[in-house]
């Protein structure tokens, strides 16, 4: 398994390793889903039900309810929101294959750079 945040560079690692599946790290799904519905909890329940279920329809349906409600900087988002879930939803509904990848990010950030910094 691959894991990413969803950037195009990372998903094109399945082509450098034959057999490989890339899946949406669930911290940087759960970060956008928080981005967007901070403000609605029960669209924010909702949607993490439909994306539980891999269900599209479901998720487009939520995402289009949520738009028409609200204006501006929170319209937005939410827009944002569809397009990286669009984007990344083969990666989100393999997902539940590879749960835990792990905390990758946070390995490099304090271990890692950790040793490179103080120990070099």
């Amino acid at each position: 398994y691959l894991g990413s945040d969803g950037a195009e560079w990372a998903k094109q690692g399945v082509d450098y390793f034959p057999g490989a599946v890339h899946v949406l790290d669930p911290y940087h799904l759960n970060r956008r889903l928080i981005e967007a519905f901070w403000h609605d909890e029960e669209t924010y329940s909702g949607i993490r039900q439909a994306i539980y279920l891999g269900d599209w329809e479901k998720v487009e349906e939520i995402l289009g309810g949520a738009a028409r409600r609200v204006r501006g900087a929170k319209r937005r988002r939410i827009e944002k929101l569809w397009q990286y879930l669009k984007e990344n939803w083969s990666g989100i509904v393999t997902s539940s294959v590879a749960e835990h990848l792990g905390a990758i990010e946070g390995q490099v950030q304090h271990n890692v750079a950790r040793r490179m910094k103080r120990l070099g």
